[in-house]
């Protein structure tokens, strides 16, 4: 919960009003043009909504409510999109052709598939769109019940509603960079999961009339064969590609069009956000920041811890699962959560520890090269992370694997039950797997996927890393220039 801050608070400004000593000359030009942004988006998103021009203020509060309200209008059409996702696929979709291969307790199989659907595996861009809607909705929620506060110049609310941004602001930007499909591995989510019961409905608006369970749904590998043994045909395979092709397009588009939706979001969101601050001043922020740095880091904590499980346990996850060196950027993401964990203790006991006397200062100033240190290490592991999965995320584009490799992952990510071999013996291990409906390039494609997800990831610690380094000096200075023996 965020701590009250007990002082006077200088009323609201507008935004054409230049702090006066609070900032360097930079910082507050920089805030300034972010405020005159906001003002210019905020104005004309209202002459949109048929306000009439004179109703139109400057100030930074009549703003910041403009801002929120548009938030809340965009964030409420990204939880749609989730639920349009979570009601397509789990509501409407039916049972796959028991034509495509033998099904054995098809209704418990179906809710494992679903179950593992939903299990994180940082490449699946419906996961991804459909937390953005998660996300979307606790947006608007927590936007429309911090108007008030907006509103009636509550400052305990406002800073909670600030530090509610500061949370969010990373998870959305996360997501939105996340949809942009850049290895296009939506291909071999439509292929794989094509036969499955999630797909009913997408079968039945893309396939043609009448063929949404017969002719459009035969397997991989033997379509043709198939086709002329339940149709006496072969145009099985060609009604199947078009279907899919059009498919494939359609959520290219469909995605790529969340992506931007999800970065307009974020950029209101952090105009919001500097609004917000500009109102509450920069001494407030300071004191609230330095009183609940564990609360501001907790984020970075839980996804590295978040991301460096999933890495390693997760169904889906293929970093321990072969013998490829990749399995010291998972437990590089533990390690970095515990120097962030350090990191917000320090931070805590510098914040809670007063200074008496001048052995109090000397220990709290060792806390603070302490803090800073920590905070470096945090940052050459997140470095890493980042280096390493940008530079795997290109080389494994011409990395030939082994059959067997490739089987081995795509048995590891198949939830979808199509590869044909992927047998399991008592213990639950894979004995000799077999996946030819999974090609190289397929593996390759989600290889890839997961190692972008995991250098976003990277960046946005890296940035939290930075930040944090940079209150620890400011930290070091007011310690160093605090006085505690008088004459």
């Amino acid at each position: 919960m965020v701590e009250e801050v007990k002082r006077k608070v200088p009323a609201y400004s507008s935004s054409r009003q230049v702090s006066h000593g609070i900032m360097e000359s930079s910082s507050e030009w920089a805030i300034w043009s972010k405020s005159q942004i906001a003002s210019c988006i905020a104005q004309c998103a209202t002459c949109f909504w048929c306000c009439r021009p004179e109703h139109l203020h400057s100030t930074d509060r009549e703003n910041l409510l403009r801002l929120n309200l548009l938030c809340t209008v965009f964030a409420l059409a990204q939880t749609g999109t989730g639920i349009f996702l979570i009601f397509v696929l789990f509501f409407m979709g039916g049972t796959s052709d028991a034509a495509v291969g033998e099904v054995t307790n098809e209704q418990e199989s179906d809710n494992q598939m679903k179950r593992d659907f939903l299990a994180p595996n940082m490449w699946n861009l419906v996961g991804s769109t459909v937390l953005l809607g998660i996300i979307g909705f606790f947006i608007s929620a927590f936007g429309l019940y911090y108007r008030r506060s907006v509103r009636n110049v509550d400052i305990l609310g406002s800073l909670r509603y600030y530090w509610f941004m500061v949370w969010i602001i990373p998870i959305e930007l996360f997501f939105a960079i996340t949809l942009f499909d850049y290895h296009r591995v939506t291909e071999v989510w439509v292929v794989h999961w094509w036969a499955t019961g999630e797909f009913t409905w997408f079968r039945e608006q893309f396939c043609s009339e009448g063929t949404a369970n017969g002719k459009c749904n035969g397997p991989e590998l033997y379509i043709d064969e198939w086709c002329i043994n339940q149709y006496n045909s072969t145009d099985c395979g060609a009604i199947q590609d078009n279907a899919q092709m059009y498919m494939m397009a359609t959520s290219y588009i469909f995605f790529t069009i969340n992506a931007v939706w999800a970065l307009i979001l974020t950029i209101f969101l952090y105009l919001a956000h500097r609004l917000l601050e500009n109102i509450l001043t920069t001494p407030i922020i300071r004191e609230s920041t330095s009183k609940n740095l564990p609360i501001w880091l907790i984020l970075p904590i839980l996804g590295c811890i978040y991301t460096g499980a999933t890495l390693m346990l997760s169904p889906t996850a293929i970093f321990f699962n072969v013998g490829i060196e990749l399995k010291w950027i998972a437990v590089t993401y533990l390690v970095s959560a515990g120097t962030f964990f350090i990191t917000a203790a320090l931070g805590w006991g510098i914040a809670n520890v007063p200074i008496m006397s001048a052995a109090h200062k000397r220990r709290q100033l060792f806390a603070v090269h302490l803090f800073i240190c920590t905070v470096v290490l945090t940052i050459i592991s997140v470095s890493a992370i980042f280096c390493a999965s940008l530079i795997y995320s290109s080389t494994f584009l011409d990395l030939d694997l082994s059959s067997e490799e490739v089987s081995l992952i795509a048995c590891k990510i198949d939830t979808a039950e199509s590869c044909s071999g992927c047998n399991k013996d008592n213990d639950g291990t894979l004995s000799i797997p077999v996946c030819p409906e999974w090609s190289e390039d397929d593996v390759v494609k989600v290889i890839c996927t997961q190692l972008k997800q995991s250098a976003i990831l990277a960046a946005i610690f890296f940035i939290y890393a930075l930040s944090a380094m940079q209150f620890g000096f400011i930290l070091r200075k007011h310690i160093k220039a605090y006085q505690v023996d008088y004459v």
